[in-house]
């Protein structure tokens, strides 16, 4: 079996939850049996899902390198688009789902029998603070792509607008073979651009889950009444 030394600081939280309750409750078959196993029901579920959206971030190197259609109909650059579409998507769905935690372990926290909910308030509330700080660049480009100021890359822009000129060159003294190659040099060097952000925010997911699983775990174990000593926070 994985030592805790080698288990990252996620899976260290996956653990703690399998570790002090029922498994069956944690996966919805049988019915909590009270408020802490109800709410940690609650938040093995959002943990998870907080866990399939950092995951699908982490993809999206794959998804700007290989995930491409074999069809005619949607072109490189147009699948590009897509995927950056989404990836802005991703990192806002992301974001939600960690305020949505730390959002409703501050309302739980007056049903826990503890001398001072200012101070775990406080806790939160700079966990909060800093997981948004975190991802405060993907979330202005939410931002201002929600309105309309398209954040896109420049020759991405040029490979889908040189599509459009492609498709209406009739009457036009154009050479369609010049358009092609125009169209193929931005697409490839707007992917090659779009690989590389992916890869760092790769990273940059990794970071992430470093940072909140422990002090969030830290947290509603002590809540819990829960030993707290394998939840390590740099």
């Amino acid at each position: 079996m994985e030592s805790p030394e080698k288990k990252s600081k996620f899976q260290i939280l996956v653990k703690y939850f399998l570790d002090n309750f029922p498994f069956e409750i944690l996966i919805g078959e049988e019915t909590p049996r009270g408020f802490q196993e109800e709410r940690a029901k609650f938040y093995f579920e959002e943990i998870s899902e907080l866990d399939s959206a950092l995951r699908k971030i982490e993809k999206y190197s794959v998804y700007f390198s290989e995930f491409y259609p074999d069809s005619q109909k949607i072109s490189e650059a147009e699948a590009i688009e897509y995927h950056w579409h989404s990836y802005i998507q991703d990192f806002y769905i992301l974001e939600e789902r960690a305020k949505t935690i730390i959002g409703a372990l501050k309302n739980d926290l007056p049903r826990y029998d503890i001398g001072n909910p200012e101070v775990a308030k406080r806790l939160l509330c700079h966990l909060k603070d800093q997981i948004t700080i975190s991802l405060k660049k993907a979330h202005d480009l939410r931002v201002r792509h929600t309105h309309k100021k398209m954040v896109r890359n420049y020759d991405l822009t040029r490979a889908i607008a040189l599509k459009t000129i492609k498709n209406n060159t009739e009457g036009l003294k154009l050479k369609v073979s010049e358009i092609d190659k125009k169209i193929e040099q931005f697409t490839t060097k707007s992917k090659n651009d779009y690989i590389k952000m992916a890869n760092r925010n790769e990273l940059g997911m990794k970071e992430f889950r470093n940072f909140f699983a422990p002090r969030f775990g830290y947290l509603f174990a002590f809540l819990n009444e829960h030993d707290v000593s394998i939840f390590k926070v740099d």
